[in-house]
Parts: structure tokens; C-alpha cells; sequence
């Protein structure tokens, strides 16, 4: 997505009641880990889905390890003072890369992602970010229908191939 030709929508979508954000840095993995499990084992990242219990905690460790600086854009969205949801982001050589991006399955369909997305991209165009990629599973309409929403668009399509030591 090309954030330099691109506007938000000028009235940000709001976060329901009881729901705020949370800069990554003030949470710690512990606290996100098994939100992280929830939303990815009850959602429709086939890749995620074809690995095993300890290849999902290699990725959770992947993913979240503070090794790797998040950009402020990474966002934890708080029910009171739980995890349940998140977005990651990072500062790449050509722009931004966000993702993962996940969310407790009863709070789906209640705008909080897109309230989420928005927070992100805003922030990112903030600071001058002019590029942000991600990567959703093609099967995930949801997802990409949210992303589009935001003038994401489709570059290229790419297969995952695994092989198993039995």
C-alpha cells in the first residue's frame, strides 16, 4: 500500500467502550501469548494452522521477540486489562511491514480492527512511512476484505511448502 497517495478516511473509527489501545512496549509477551493462540488456532491462516503446537510457539517467539524493534505503529488492544488483540509493526527497508494482526474471536464484527488498521496506518504517515506491506492467506475474505478496504492491494501470490520428518 502506497501511504503517500493514500488518505484515511477523515473520521477515525472508534473503539467500543471499554476498549483502548496500548503501545506493545508496555506489555509483556506473557501477557499476549495466549490471545496470540486464541485468534490465530480459531482463525483462518492456513499456515499457521498446518503447524505443529511447539512450530506455533517458534512463531510466537518469532514474531514477538523485542529483539526486533516494533515501530509505534505496533498496537495491543485492551478490554479492561486484557490482551485481546494486536498488530504488529515494523520498520523495513522500503516502508513497513505489519503483521501479524489478530483479534479474540468474540470480539470479531464489532470495528475493531478497523479502528486498529486505521490507528496503525495513521501513525505510520506520521512519520513519514510511505510503504506498508503485509501478507494475508488468499482463503482469509475477512482479512483481505478489511485490508482492501484500506487500499491494500494484491501484488503477487506466493505458496508455502513444508516437509516432515515422520
Amino acid at each position: 500500500m502506497n501511504l503517500e497517495n493514500h488518505l484515511l478516511p477523515s473520521t477515525q473509527p472508534s473503539l467500543p467502550e471499554g476498549f483502548r489501545f496500548e503501545n506493545i512496549d508496555n506489555v509483556p509477551n506473557e501477557d499476549i501469548e495466549e490471545p496470540f493462540f486464541t485468534s490465530f488456532r480459531n482463525g483462518r491462516d492456513r499456515l499457521f494452522l498446518d503447524m505443529t503446537n511447539d512450530q506455533q510457539k517458534v512463531s510466537f517467539n518469532y514474531w514477538f521477540r523485542r529483539s526486533r524493534p516494533f515501530h509505534r505503529a505496533a498496537i495491543i488492544v485492551m478490554k479492561d486489562k486484557e490482551v485481546v488483540g494486536f498488530n504488529l509493526v515494523r520498520q523495513d527497508d522500503d516502508g513497513a511491514e505489519v503483521g501479524p494482526v489478530g483479534l479474540i474471536p468474540k470480539y470479531h464484527r464489532k470495528g475493531i480492527m478497523k479502528a486498529v488498521l486505521h490507528e496503525s496506518l495513521k501513525r505510520l504517515q506520521e512519520d513519514g512511512i510511505k510503504i506498508a506491506h503485509l501478507e494475508a492467506d488468499k482463503s482469509n475474505d475477512p482479512a483481505i476484505s478489511l485490508y482492501t478496504k484500506f487500499g491494500f492491494e494484491e501484488m503477487y501470490t506466493q505458496q508455502y511448502f513444508a516437509w516432515k520428518v515422520k
